[in-house]
């Protein structure tokens, strides 16, 4: 069941992040970096509105293929517009309080079908988001994350995946609107 509900989520956010923009297919206000498993890690950005508990902001980091396809999505989500360090430790968006998680997923084919899937490993001590700038007049804001995160599903398509992935030194700058930062 609870994959379900990860997978119910990852389609979510695929189908809200498409735009008619052709330039920016994936509604992108922002970009991150990272080393994960050791590797310069690079992603698109998108920041939405928490729905539907409204608690926060959602980031969507997504990773795409040359050819423009998605590769990989890691969304931490209910980060609340507040400087300081915040802890990841949810691992189901479906719980209803205001406790911060994360969902990573690679995706395969054309970018609509999920591959491997990984929660956060709640035995690490430095899963985190920390938002180190907001500046309500240019609408932007910046931070840092880490995260550990533990594999619970491989599609078997492909070499067999990490039991664990890493994200240290994360860094995310990205436009939001106004209204999220009152």
């Amino acid at each position: 069941m609870r994959n379900l509900v990860l997978i119910l989520l990852l389609i979510g956010v695929y189908f809200s992040s498409c735009s008619d923009d052709d330039e920016n297919p994936f509604g992108f206000t922002g970009s991150a970096t990272a080393i994960k498993n050791g590797e310069n890690w690079k992603s698109g950005l998108r920041v939405a509105k928490n729905l539907p508990y409204d608690i926060g902001i959602d980031l969507i980091f997504t990773v795409l293929s040359k050819e423009g396809f998605q590769r990989e999505s890691l969304s931490i989500f209910r980060v609340k517009t507040i400087l300081g360090q915040q802890s990841i430790f949810l691992t189901n968006s479906q719980i209803q309080n205001d406790s911060i998680g994360t969902f990573y997923a690679t995706l395969i084919d054309d970018g609509d079908v999920l591959g491997d899937i990984y929660e956060v490993d709640t035995t690490a001590s430095n899963n985190y988001v920390e938002l180190t700038s907001i500046d309500k007049n240019k609408c932007e804001i910046s931070g840092v994350f880490s995260l550990r995160l533990k594999l619970i599903r491989d599609d078997g398509d492909g070499p067999t995946p990490p039991e664990i992935i890493e994200f240290a030194n994360g860094q995310f700058r990205s436009r939001v609107k106004r209204e999220w930062l009152e």
